[in-house]
């Protein structure tokens, strides 16, 4: 392949030169985020749930504004005069998501708890008073989470049950 004795007697490659500029974007992009989950946390809301507009007064470029994006939760980032400001407030369609993402992290705790690996396809009811959100997202939860089947009832103390 290479046509040397062996890969251990091979020369080391020479080091590439390093690229300042991405670096001190890089951290940039990093200080932004740590502004971002401060500002999350001071408002109360979790890494989890979606947001819609982080805003901040430095343009990123392309890839670190999709790091930035992405680590933040939020669904856009934009580039105002004003200063770093985290919009928290929570649509209908950002909420949503929210709760769809707290019952996939739900029923995965749930698969860890009985030992499942990813290639065991169980059936679940879940018993909750949210038992109309699981129903409207069924399928979306059941591909998400590898089961085979997903039900759901009413009722007031949640639980879980194999099927």
């Amino acid at each position: 392949m290479g046509g040397g004795e062996s890969v251990h007697l091979a020369d080391w490659p020479s080091a590439m030169p390093i690229d300042e500029q991405l670096l001190s974007d890089m951290a940039h992009a990093r200080k932004l985020v740590s502004l971002g989950l401060e500002l999350r946390e001071k408002a109360g809301i979790k890494v989890r749930q979606p947001l819609g507009v982080f805003e901040t007064s430095s343009a990123l470029a392309g890839p670190l504004c999709a790091i930035v994006a992405d680590e933040l939760n939020v669904k856009e980032i934009k580039i105002n005069s004003a200063g770093e400001k985290l919009d928290t407030t929570l649509t209908l369609e950002l909420k949503e998501e929210g709760a769809y993402r707290e019952w996939v992290r739900a029923i995965q705790g749930w698969r860890k708890e009985q030992g499942l690996s990813m290639a065991d396809r169980p059936g679940l009811l879940i018993v909750t008073a949210g038992a109309d959100f699981i129903r409207k997202h069924r399928q979306a939860l059941m591909d998400a989470t590898g089961l085979l089947s997903l039900e759901t009832k009413e009722g007031e103390e949640m639980k879980f049950e194999r099927l």
